[in-house]
């Protein structure tokens, strides 16, 4: 079956947005590896996740990178199958992912991010 030009509209809107949650997810690895400085585990530093190399929330991080990276194949999968609601509703909740996780980091500033 031929596709419309609103079909293709979509699929490069949902190739871009996969391209974008592919960039989060690479600097939530990247904020994941760096973790902390030579401050890290410091006794002055308690209630700061971030300067603990230990703490789980490192890990979190990246987790919650990794479902919103999921979630946006699965949109672009549901796009291709025309499923366009499915689609939204993806897209939202990768959307929704991506901000807790930039409010995550936001709480508690990593270095110069």
């Amino acid at each position: 079956m031929r596709r419309s030009l609103g079909d293709n509209v979509a699929l490069m809107a949902a190739s871009l947005l996969l391209v974008l949650a592919g960039v989060g997810t690479g600097l939530a690895l990247i904020v994941s590896e760096i973790r902390c400085d030579s401050t890290c585990n410091d006794p002055g530093v308690e209630g700061r996740w971030a300067e603990n190399g230990d703490a789980w929330q490192w890990h979190g991080q990246a987790g919650l990178a990794a479902i919103g990276f999921l979630l946006a194949v699965l949109a672009l999968g549901l796009t291709f199958q025309r499923r366009y609601q499915a689609a939204g509703a993806a897209w939202i909740t990768a959307a929704a992912i991506y901000g807790s996780w930039a409010l995550f980091l936001h709480e508690q500033p990593i270095g110069g991010f």
